[in-house]
């Protein structure tokens, strides 16, 4: 425990909880440089990560902006004020150099990590993403994940010419798995659902150069997606929100060929919940700054899924939602409309995406392309 005295020892007494050395310097770097002011604590980490030039810098922000937020609701839930905590710890010289030092310029190593640094927003809903729906399959997919841990295992990194002989193997225990072990619907779906897991896991540690492992995993996306998982038992949202999920935060570009082939296999009963998933999914990643690169992938896979399901009358509503205005979407949905004989509607695309900007010139000659007589 740190021992601090005063107001510090005493919450740390009735709430059971340890105060470590990093809400000390958090409360003095509050208070002496910011005024109290949280909102401006964290702006000058945001800065701070704009200016820095360590590769992990993004990572750094996101475990000391994790570590502040966990520590403001902590204060807020018990009611208590940062000054009465701190009192005359916050003339101490030495704690502010500390703190100025520990927050805001050195980057925090692992071993120093405090839970709420590593509980991060993106480590909760990434590893949500893999497997947070595993044990609402009929057959977790968990019960065959070991036989691809322990081949990708073998090594720590995987030349090119390895990785062949990877993708071999891993190959022929699917198909000895399915042959053998994994013959009904829903173990198949839970078989393939793990070794997509898997050879996510392993382009961490392999050079995927000559594509084999990329190619094995499209191979195992298609035979997942012809699975007729109705059968299994497992529950419509379940199925979605799983994958769904999985494609928002797989960042190889593994899942982008397939993807229109899985929103083509989403039966017409099925498009409403589709669509809410991944609404649900977009608006819990906005409420994160840092977690915007995964937002916008799923508004791609919101306006893919519309585009191929031709739900026109989401057209309008995702040209407005798709901020900055992206003209190869734009584009897509406003081809989607005037391909289906709907000529009003594809200007009514490109007239919600017209706004000032960058992209407002090429768009505007993307709808004289498409149209011949652009409304702009």
């Amino acid at each position: 425990m740190l021992h601090t005295g005063g107001g510090l020892e005493a919450w740390t007494q009735e709430s059971g909880r340890e105060f470590t050395r990093w809400d000390l310097w958090y409360l003095v770097l509050l208070l002496d440089d910011y005024g109290g002011s949280w909102e401006l604590l964290a702006d000058t980490l945001e800065k701070t990560l704009a200016e820095g030039i360590h590769p992990f810098k993004q990572l750094d922000f996101e475990a000391k902006h994790g570590h502040m937020e966990n520590l403001r609701q902590r204060l807020n839930e018990a009611g208590l004020d940062p000054t009465t905590l701190v009192g005359e710890l916050r003339r101490d010289k030495r704690i502010l150099r500390k703190a100025r030092t520990k927050i805001l310029k050195d980057y925090v190593r692992d071993g120093d990590k405090t839970a709420a640094m590593r509980t991060t927003p993106r480590h909760v809903l990434e590893e949500r993403a893999w497997r947070g729906e595993w044990d609402r399959f009929p057959v977790s997919p968990a019960v065959f994940e070991p036989v691809f841990q322990d081949e990708v295992g073998r090594r720590s990194f995987y030349s090119e010419d390895a990785s062949l002989g990877l993708a071999r193997r891993i190959g022929a225990i699917l198909e000895k798995v399915s042959r053998k072990g994994a013959s009904s619907p829903e173990a198949r779906l839970a078989l393939y659902r793990a070794g997509m897991a898997a050879l996510v896991d392993a382009m961490e540690v392999v050079d995927d150069s000559c594509g084999t492992v990329g190619e094995l995993f499209e191979e195992i996306f298609e035979q997942y997606v012809a699975i007729p998982w109705p059968s299994t038992g497992i529950a419509p949202g379940v199925y979605y929100r799983d994958f769904l999920d999985f494609a928002v935060w797989e960042d190889y570009g593994l899942t982008d060929h397939g993807m229109g082939r899985f929103f083509t296999a989403v039966p017409l009963e099925h498009v409403a919940l589709v669509d809410t998933e991944l609404i649900e999914i977009r608006a819990n990643l906005l409420r994160y700054k840092e977690l915007d690169y995964q937002a916008d992938q799923a508004l791609r896979l919101l306006v893919e899924f519309h585009g191929v399901k031709r739900t026109f009358d989401r057209f309008v509503d995702l040209a407005r939602a798709i901020e900055p205005p992206h003209p190869a979407r734009i584009n897509a949905l406003a081809k989607a409309a005037w391909d289906a004989g709907e000529r009003d509607l594809a200007r009514a695309v490109f007239a919600a995406a017209d706004r000032p900007g960058p992209h407002q010139d090429y768009l505007r000659k993307l709808e004289r392309q498409l149209t011949g007589d652009p409304s702009s």
